[in-house]
Order: structure tokens, then sequence, then C-alpha cells
């Protein structure tokens, strides 16, 4: 079987060693959403403003600022986590909200970024990262496995 000597696993190269954790998280991070959504409320609310914020390129992203009332009628106003150049949403808008009757401040708006922006980047820079590691492990294997398989597809001799 592997050796197993951990961290890092021996038989993954630099690529396997990233890419394993970014996998794993990103399939944590969905499956974390998954459940967020399927037990969560359901509100409407309205979008009251922006807050603003510098990019890593120097550049601002527009974070929404929402409002939403509770099931027992209590009033939550939230800023997104998840900002946007232009904004993706305008003043008075109104939106869905997600959120935790036990916790109502844990709130998302209701869009597919909004949800699974952060495990979708992790999950598919992950399965990149890893693909090549294992795409290097069969190349450098002196079966001729990776070989006759590129071949088969039309690479090579």
């Amino acid at each position: 079987m592997f050796d197993f000597n951990f961290p890092p696993f021996t038989w993954l190269s630099t690529f396997g060693n990233i890419g394993l954790p970014m996998l794993l998280f990103g399939l944590l991070g969905f499956i974390y959403t998954f459940l967020f959504v399927l037990t969560s409320k359901k509100a409407k609310g309205v979008v009251t403003g922006f807050t603003s914020s510098r990019s890593s390129k120097g550049g601002t992203m527009y974070h929404p600022v929402y409002t939403f009332k509770t099931e027992d009628g209590q009033d939550v106003t939230r800023e997104d986590k998840l900002g946007s150049t232009p904004p993706a949403f305008e003043v008075g808008q109104e939106v869905q909200v997600l959120y935790n009757s036990r916790n109502p401040q844990n709130s998302k708006i209701k869009t597919f970024s909004g949800l699974y922006y952060t495990p979708s980047i992790l999950f598919f820079m992950g399965a990149i990262f890893l693909g090549v590691d294992i795409l290097q492990m069969f190349a450098k294997s002196g079966d001729g496995v990776f070989q006759s398989f590129l071949q088969s597809l039309g690479f090579g001799r």
C-alpha cells in the first residue's frame, strides 16, 4: 500500500500536497453550504446600500448591505461578504435571503456566487493541482501506460 508519512504524503508532489487539501476544503465547503441551504429559513430582503473596500488590484469592491425581517419579526441588517465591481445589486432591489433561525446574523443573499463561490474555487483549483500531480505520476511510471494512453489520443508517435 501507500506509506503515509504525513505530512506531506510522500507519494504526492508539491502539486498534490497543495491540491488535495484544496479539494477537500472545497468539498467540505459544498457540504456546509448545502446543509446551510437545507436548514435555513427564507426571507425577503431589500438592498439598502453598499460598503466599499479595496480589492487586491487596487480597485473598489462594493458589498451590498441588506435588511430582512425574521419569522419572529426581528429586523436584521447585514453586509454581504462577497463584493463585486460594478455592484451586483441596486439600492432598493428585493433579494432572497437565507438565514439561520437561531442566529439571524448568519445570513446570505441567495445567489449561486454568494453561496458557492469559495467552495467552487477551492474544489476546482484543487482538482487541477491534483490532476497535474496524477498525470505526473503516470508520466513518470516506467510501465508505458501513460504513453500508450497519449498515443491512443493521437499524441506522440
